[in-house]
């Protein structure tokens, strides 16, 4: 064990340890822009530097040392940092007022904390909005190249879509040659979303299309919440989770919905097709691959092409499930349109259609819990709803197979069916009826996923059935959740 103080408070950690994590051992607050723990450690931003012995020492990448005495919040460390913001504000569009993450941005946070007035630099910062994707858009001139985003793409999704190009001073973030996101590796999944520090990185769309959406009389409009949500929208509204299950009901009532339904067991039907397509597959001695994601299939089959045949076509399982599902209330006399809305905690699900799948508009658990915020509705007077009951009439009878083996599916990666957790692939399997067993994968991560499918292919691979999703820990973890800059 190594022993130092940080600002004259004793401390005791392991070799290895850094200073920034001494100090949080010590319960002392070091600031950081660019630093992500586990991922992202380039000390590049330098508000963490500390002063060891008259020494300056970026915090995040110093490890501490026997008798070392650290001071953190020096009047020079104070000027210093002081100057980092004011540089850094001085390449960034200022517009906090107008911008998605206002009030919840980590430079703006720590603008207010170390600025007491107009820095001394004259402003001049990269121009350009890259809205090709209807996942994720970038604004240029708001990125302070911290890197968070391209360790997040490269080294913990796989899909390196985005990176650092050019050199000094004309070092910037970009998408390999600088062409339209859509054209890039971008599997959509919004994980750089969640670690931008500022408003460089957003999901598309806005509050704007829903609040259109429920002013218009001609609509019945259905919400479908996805399970898993709840806590994120708490977490988003900034109350609690319990609160949020007994209210969420009454205040989408109230915003417009006229039924809200859990997606879980709307999602049975789409899982219930899966599991016939398994059985079909494994009749034939095939595997089969299934995504929620079009983005991570899309990437996959760039490289892999022949994979196409052992892919499940989502699109059209959801769209004949979709359209089914709005005919279903025709028999009961509801003279609107039927439309349907999905909240999700992830955004590779965001350029998904009333074309390609029956959904009419798709929203992030973040866009829902901002338009409840600005709603005016007050969650403590709300009245406690249960969701409403799932009506499916029988057309979704041509998919059905077995709700148990349904479950056996959608149930991917819960820690009771996990029977070994390799990290980015976790391994299940379940037994048919006729004690057949059906040895399964959920594979996080766009590299690991192409891994998997290779083996698949060369005829290496032990998987009856492989679950491809972009963001490690399942959609509950998705790119679309809520991002809490603390």
């Amino acid at each position: 064990m190594i022993n130092l103080t940080v600002d004259n408070i004793e401390v005791k950690v392991k070799k290895g340890t850094t200073i920034l994590e001494a100090a949080k051992k010590a319960k002392i607050e070091i600031p950081t822009l660019c630093y992500l723990k586990d991922l992202n450690r380039p000390a590049s931003c330098r508000m963490c530097m500390v002063d060891v012995g008259g020494k300056l020492l970026p915090a995040c990448v110093t490890h501490a040392s026997e008798g070392m005495e650290v001071k953190t919040h020096t009047k020079r460390l104070r000027n210093i940092r002081k100057t980092i913001l004011e540089l850094t504000l001085a390449n960034h569009n200022c517009e906090c007022t107008t911008c998605e993450k206002s009030g919840n941005c980590k430079l703006q946070t720590m603008a207010n904390k170390y600025l007491t007035g107009p820095g001394e630099f004259e402003v001049e910062f990269e121009k350009g909005i890259d809205n090709s994707f209807s996942a994720v858009t970038r604004d240029l001139s708001k990125c302070i190249k911290c890197n968070r985003c391209v360790s997040m793409c490269s080294d913990k999704v796989g899909a390196s879509a985005i990176s650092l190009i050019n050199r000094s001073e004309e070092t910037t973030v970009a998408t390999p040659f600088n062409i339209p996101i859509i054209h890039s590796d971008c599997i959509g999944c919004g994980q750089c979303i969640t670690v931008c520090p500022t408003g460089a990185l957003i999901e598309r769309g806005t509050t704007e299309e829903i609040y259109d959406l429920l002013g218009e009389d001609t609509y019945y409009n259905i919400c479908l919440l996805s399970h898993g949500t709840y806590e994120t929208l708490a977490e988003g509204v900034g109350v609690d989770n319990a609160l949020m299950k007994a209210k969420v009901v009454d205040v989408l009532n109230k915003l417009g919905f006229s039924e809200v339904i859990d997606y879980e067991e709307y999602l049975i039907k789409e899982m219930n097709a899966v599991a016939y397509l398994l059985k079909e597959n494994m009749l034939e001695g095939k595997p089969l691959i299934y995504s929620c994601s079009s983005g991570i299939r899309r990437e996959i089959e760039d490289v892999y092409p022949e994979a196409d045949d052992l892919f499940v076509n989502l699109s059209k399982i959801r769209k004949d499930i979709n359209t089914r599902f709005k005919e279903g209330y025709l028999d009961r006399n509801i003279d609107k349109d039927v439309h349907l809305t999905r909240v999700e905690n992830c955004t590779a699900f965001l350029p998904e259609t009333n074309e390609t799948s029956g959904i009419d508009i798709s929203i992030t658990t973040r866009q829902l819990a901002k338009l409840i915020k600005t709603s005016g509705i007050d969650l403590n007077k709300a009245d406690n709803k249960p969701l409403d009951n799932l009506d499916y009439t029988g057309v979704f009878n041509p998919y059905f197979l077995s709700v148990n083996t349904a479950y056996a599916i959608i149930r991917l990666g819960e820690k009771a069916s996990i029977k070994n957790d390799k990290g980015n692939i976790k391994e299940f399997s379940f037994d048919l009826s006729n004690g057949k067993e059906i040895k399964c994968a959920v594979v996080n991560g766009l590299k690991a996923s192409k891994e998997e499918v290779k083996k698949i292919l060369d005829g290496e691979s032990e998987y009856n059935f492989l679950c491809v999703i972009p963001c490690e820990g399942g959609c509950e973890f998705g790119g679309g959740r809520p991002v809490i800059t603390k």
